[in-house]
């Protein structure tokens, strides 16, 4: 998912799990990154997907129904993203099964000399040594 939707996505999240932080605050939700958001997020109020709305004494943020279906979309797209990335992975690639096998088959031509040698001087007659 590009980086501006899944922006969106967090903060249309936000604005919907925190209905009780006033507009004032609401920045704040966001620490130190809110410069990340900021553009935004003032986007999305343009495009009314959620709009301040006085609960109480207190302006909150408030989804509209565009919003939540905004919401239902983005995570619907993040979904099959995740879903083709996890066939992927579970597909066998074929140039590391590769260099795997090559990988064996020179440690066995290694294994192979190594055995081999150790016949060979196993099997030459012992040189004493005449003293």
């Amino acid at each position: 998912m590009e980086n501006s939707k899944t922006l969106e996505l967090e903060i249309l999240i936000t604005v919907r799990q925190n209905r009780k932080v006033p507009t004032r605050d609401f920045y704040k939700l966001f620490e130190h990154k809110w410069n990340l958001y900021d553009t935004k997020f003032n986007q999305l109020i343009i495009e009314g997907l959620f709009l301040p709305v006085r609960i109480g004494d207190q302006p909150v943020f408030q989804l509209t129904s565009r919003g939540k279906t905004r919401i239902a979309e983005l995570l619907e797209l993040r979904e099959r993203e995740i879903t083709v990335r996890l066939l992927h992975l579970k597909q066998p690639s074929q140039s590391p099964s590769r260099s795997r096998k090559s990988a064996i088959a020179v440690l066995n031509s290694i294994v192979h000399f190594w055995i081999s040698s150790q016949k060979i001087a196993e099997s030459r007659p012992q040189i004493a040594d005449k003293a």
